[in-house]
């Protein structure tokens, strides 16, 4: 017996799908669970290999049009027992007031939520060790600023982590404004490896902050709660990790740079 699912992305969704594979797991142990990606996010897909909640990875052709006939094909072919929906809808508009982002994915996808919602990805891979270095990325695709913090404030945290006698390096995408001395270049799976490479990852609400958690790599988080209406709080989209560390306020202009100090001391 197999299935397919889940979100097929985007970057942060498939990470959070791997509670939901845990979640399936426990329940059907008996079922090989294969793991909807689509095209569009296909560079993450090294990450879920060697993976005990995965049994095989699928490459969806469509997005928004799912299924094409080339997705058609395939589910006709490989006669699967079930197949989840890998753009499902939300029940409810402000879900993110009572449940944690893992376990909103697994209530559309019909699914308990399991005891643990924290992401589980395999680090089956060789990593460098770079001593001193700080992963740093301060800019994400967000409705609105109020997520991401500004040019000057983004140049302010970069120069605490040199104070503090930290390498920074700046990842993410390659039209980004540059905020200190370094950035890396690569692939997606690369600056991953990048990453874990580091002494901890300082991040914005983004996709890399959901795989660090999968690797329960030391992290801070800085978190704006007013990303969502109707909540005083960022911690039902924060990812469980026992090794990061995550500030908030309603917009992350307010968050004060003796906090991260204090963060960056105590990570």
């Amino acid at each position: 017996m197999k299935c397919i699912g889940f979100n097929q992305g985007q970057y942060g969704d498939l990470c959070i799908n791997t509670v939901a594979c845990r979640s399936f797991k426990e329940r059907f142990p008996e079922y090989k669970l294969h793991f909807g990606i689509n095209k569009k996010y296909s560079s993450l897909s090294p990450i879920f290999e060697n993976n005990e909640l995965i049994d095989s990875i699928h490459i969806w052709d469509a997005y928004d049009g799912w299924p094409s006939e080339k997705d058609i094909e395939y589910i006709s072919k490989e006669k699967y027992d079930f197949i989840f929906n890998p753009m499902p809808r939300h029940f409810e508009e402000h879900w993110y007031i009572n449940f944690h982002q893992t376990q909103e994915n697994c209530r559309v996808h019909g699914l308990n939520s399991p005891d643990n919602l924290q992401v589980y990805l395999n680090k089956y891979f060789d990593t460098d060790k770079n001593d001193k270095c700080v992963a740093l990325n301060l800019f994400a695709e967000t409705r609105g600023n109020s997520k991401t913090p500004d040019l000057n404030q983004a140049k302010e945290i970069a120069d605490l982590l040199v104070k503090k006698g930290y390498n920074p390096i700046q990842i993410g995408l390659p039209d980004q404004p540059q905020i200190c001395e370094k950035r890396f270049t690569g692939s997606f799976f690369d600056s991953i490896k990048f990453v874990l490479s580091c002494d901890f990852l300082l991040t914005v609400d983004s996709a890399m902050a959901w795989i660090a958690s999968g690797y329960s790599f030391p992290t801070i988080g800085i978190y704006a709660y007013t990303y969502y209406p109707h909540v005083i709080t960022s911690k039902n989209w924060q990812p469980i990790n026992p090794n990061a560390i995550y500030l908030e306020k309603d917009k992350i202009s307010n968050i004060n740079i003796d906090a991260i100090s204090k963060a960056i001391d105590n990570i």
